[in-house]
């Protein structure tokens, strides 16, 4: 993101409200020590969605492998699942921001001979600073826009934020269909790449605080309904990855 405006209409009359519109400008080309290697970026869930121009094709993240001459396993790991893990970690534990991750906030940058050689995050916006760690790490914690997207430790949904966007968010929305997809198309056993990531996540877990996850060792999500004024939190029993 390099910009944004925001456009208020007045309000006609004494009952009415100020109505506002957002805009956001985003580079159409990412930056980082590898964009110089990306010739394709593709959305997270364009890997493993149906193309309704061309349904009976196979998905892209099968058409890659199947390209390259890749291991299935070891593609998926090695070049999508782990540099996902160590993105999402890498920003907690170092800058304190958690990404709320969606399967189009995330995207793959791919060599031209179709190798993923980057992950690209989009909307920044959405980035929650966790104030408490910020300042365990010595970090600013002054923002303009605070108490916006700002968690700290004594709010009411400090560990449940915490499980929504890991369990949730980056496990539910973007690992868990990778993996569908993987174990579908080349009749692979879940339960086995399901303890490899476990056993990887579990390096980065246990450098969080001892209470960064709800004490009750649930994880939460929201229901599959409108999510229109109120968005209430529903425990589930055995966290998937940890």
């Amino acid at each position: 993101e390099v910009g944004a405006r925001i456009l208020r209409f007045p309000p006609n009359g004494p009952s009415d409200e100020t109505q506002e519109i957002g805009m956001v400008w985003r580079l159409n080309r990412p930056y980082g020590p590898k964009a110089k290697d990306i010739c394709h970026l593709w959305p997270l869930f364009s890997l493993f969605s149906t193309d309704r121009l061309s349904p009976l094709d196979d998905c892209l993240l099968k058409q890659v492998i199947d390209f390259r001459k890749e291991s299935p396993t070891d593609f998926i790991l090695c070049k999508l699942i782990y540099p996902i893990i160590e993105c999402y970690f890498s920003l907690i534990l170092k800058l304190g921001y958690q990404v709320e991750c969606n399967a189009q906030n995330f995207m793959v940058g791919l060599s031209e001979s179709f190798d993923i050689v980057s992950i690209v995050i989009r909307d920044l916006g959405r980035f929650e600073k966790d104030i408490t760690i910020r300042k365990s790490l010595g970090l600013p914690v002054n923002y303009n826009s605070y108490p916006y997207k700002c968690i700290s430790q004594g709010d009411e949904l400090y560990q449940i934020r915490h499980s929504f966007a890991f369990d949730f968010k980056l496990n539910y929305y973007v690992i868990a269909p990778i993996v569908a997809s993987i174990c579908d198309n080349y009749y692979l056993q879940q339960s086995v790449i399901d303890k490899k990531i476990k056993n990887y996540m579990t390096r980065y877990t246990e450098l969080l605080p001892s209470d960064y996850f709800p004490p009750d060792g649930k994880w939460y999500k929201h229901e599959r309904i409108l999510l229109v004024e109120k968005r209430p939190y529903v425990g589930i029993c055995n966290p998937k990855y940890r």
